[in-house]
């Protein structure tokens, strides 16, 4: 499953690159890009989580190991636990409205405000909010 989620995400990069160069617009295309490493890193996630006790286990059974560590074992299961938790944590950092909307909101609060500042800056009527990608910035009209 992960070796198709890899060969997917290559083939889908080289399509916005190379086959759809011409025909899409630079902004379209760097949206597209984000998309693609937005949903990669959501997909990601799962298999991760999912894999990482296992991966474990088969560790120990390789080794030759009789006894399984309790506290490695709690720490690998709860891991595989918390995927939908990371999943909605990456969505929320990963797609820029929901990025800007919870900076926002943590502004609000007293002891989270300034953190939220560090990465969510206010300019006049626009606030600035950390890019992405190739380090840039994008301005939000607030009204």
């Amino acid at each position: 499953m992960s070796t198709m989620n890899v060969i997917y995400t290559i083939l889908c990069n080289k399509l916005i690159n190379d086959l759809f160069h011409g025909h899409l617009s630079k902004k379209t295309r760097l949206q597209q890009k984000k998309l693609l490493t937005a949903l990669s890193i959501q997909t990601a996630i799962p298999l991760i989580s999912s894999g990482l006790p296992w991966f474990y286990y088969g560790t120990i059974i390789g080794i030759g190991q009789t006894e399984i560590k309790q506290t490695l074992n709690n720490i690998a299961f709860a891991f595989l636990g918390s995927h939908g938790t990371q999943s909605s944590l990456a969505l929320l950092v990963l797609t820029e409205p929901y990025r800007v909307f919870l900076l926002r909101s943590l502004q609000k609060i007293p002891i989270l405000k300034r953190l939220a500042t560090f990465y969510l800056t206010k300019r006049g009527n626009v606030f600035v909010v950390p890019s992405t990608s190739n380090n840039t910035r994008t301005g939000v009209q607030t009204s």
